[in-house]
């Protein structure tokens, strides 16, 4: 794998004027090497990160409630989140329509079961 650093053309890297600068650039290239040259490719992208100077995305800061209005307050956020996705996953179910269910073919099973059979054990009859 190549480091960047390494194959950054001459022109560019004369631009970094600082000795000290120019050292760090180096130890991080050799680092990275080393890292890649072992498989050790998680340590390799986390340097690259941190060196390319890209941030996570950050969360989004605030949300809204029911009727619009923002909420920027984490405690309330969370409580906010937690009641959408409770409407959202458990619907009341005076909206839900058994009724449907009625139309649908029921699957085949295995006919030498029965519910008078008991748990299964490892017992072979």
């Amino acid at each position: 794998m190549e480091v960047w650093f390494l194959t950054m053309p001459v022109y560019r890297f004369n631009l970094i004027r600082s000795p000290a600068t120019r050292l760090a650039c180096f130890q991080v290239a050799t680092e990275l090497e080393e890292a890649a040259s072992k498989g050790q490719q998680r340590e390799v992208w986390a340097k690259i990160k941190k060196i390319s100077g890209k941030r996570s995305k950050k969360q989004a800061s605030s949300v809204r409630d029911k009727d619009g209005k923002m909420i920027t307050d984490p405690h309330n956020q969370r409580d906010r989140w937690k009641e959408h996705f409770s409407e959202l996953l458990n619907p009341p179910l005076s909206s839900l329509n058994l009724t449907d269910l009625d139309d649908v073919p029921t699957q085949p099973s295995f006919g030498y079961l029965s519910c008078s059979d008991g748990p299964p054990t490892r017992r072979r009859d």
